[in-house]
């Protein structure tokens, strides 16, 4: 009981006069409020509501698969989902499963390139007609070319020689040949066509055209990796790292070299008194850098060839401006 004047709890109910105020006691009734009933997780969801937390007409509105960067995040982060399903249900060889995850980190990295270039529009169906070129028709020059007696004991010997005969027959025998298949299709369009196209897309159509180059022999490496695999030759990490390497970074590495070649290309266009100068350079500079990576692939040095190459393809196409007007003083 408490008093109703002042709140001082009263000692007895039967006080008639309060304890510390004194005056007469008036009994404040207090009433005690229940106890609210606590909300469940389930409760808190319903009173957010479901169609808020599972927006369904939110995202009907939205339709994120408009956006083509939407598209284009599920189709890096799902495709290799979607080639195991596909391969599962269909049996896929082994063979075109490389060449698809070849064509995978491609996009990927013709995506980085393309930004690194910046080129000003692309020929879609140019740059398909120059990709089936390289892969098919550049792919059986180089064959032929690696086949001719000179260069295929180059070739043999650069495989099983000394570190001398190892740098002359990557840089002369698979060096030039790949380089110039390679390049082939920039050089017939543009410099014996004379079709107009800025540096920039030129440069970029020549890393397409190494892209598809690279794909293709990953393909066939992929293939003897595997046999390799099966018999013995290769330990599952050995086939793991040289598949790896061969479909993820190697069809780059042969994109930026014809993109180094393409890119004199495109100059000797500009500056036609420096033309077989230009040319010269460019199928060298590329065809040294292939054979001085092949040459010690297995080495750091190699690392740092492949370092070099891309710093300079990007030096290249960064000051693209600075070195046109100094060649043309």
């Amino acid at each position: 009981m408490f008093c109703g004047n002042c709140g001082a709890k009263l000692s007895s109910e039967t006080d008639a006069f309060c304890p510390k105020c004194g005056k007469p006691v008036q009994i404040r009734k207090t009433t005690v409020k229940p106890k609210s009933k606590s909300k469940t997780a389930f409760d808190e969801i319903n009173e957010m509501g479901i169609g808020n937390i599972l927006p369904f007409s939110i995202w009907m509105k939205y339709h994120p698969l408009k956006k083509l960067w939407v598209r284009w995040f599920l189709f890096f982060t799902l495709f290799p989902l979607f080639m195991v399903y596909f391969s599962d249900t269909y049996n896929i060889q082994f063979g075109n499963i490389a060449f698809a995850f070849g064509m995978y980190f491609a996009i990927i990295w013709g995506y980085f390139l393309f930004y690194i270039v910046k080129p000003e529009k692309v020929d879609r169906a140019l740059a398909v007609k120059i990709f089936i070129f390289t892969s098919t028709v550049g792919i059986f020059l180089t064959l032929i070319g690696e086949s001719l007696p000179v260069v295929s004991n180059m070739i043999a010997s650069a495989e099983n020689g000394n570190i001398f005969s190892s740098l002359i027959g990557f840089i002369l025998g698979v060096g030039i040949i790949e380089e110039g298949a390679k390049a082939l299709p920039l050089y017939y369009l543009f410099s014996y066509k004379k079709n107009r196209a800025t540096i920039s897309e030129i440069t970029f159509l020549g890393c397409i055209s190494g892209f598809a180059f690279g794909i293709s022999e990953a393909v066939s490496y992929s293939l003897s990796y595997a046999f390799n695999l099966t018999s013995g030759n290769f330990g599952i990490g050995d086939y793991l790292l040289a598949q790896m390497v061969r479909l993820i970074t190697l069809p780059l590495l042969h994109a930026v070299w014809a993109g180094i070649t393409a890119y004199f290309i495109a100059l000797s266009c500009e500056i036609s008194r420096f033309k077989r100068g230009l040319l010269l350079v460019g199928i060298c500079i590329s065809a040294l850098s292939h054979g001085l990576y092949d040459a010690s692939s297995y080495s750091f040095f190699g690392l740092v060839i492949a370092v070099f190459s891309i710093l300079l393809f990007i030096t290249y196409i960064q000051r693209v401006d600075t070195i046109r007007e100094k060649i043309k003083k």
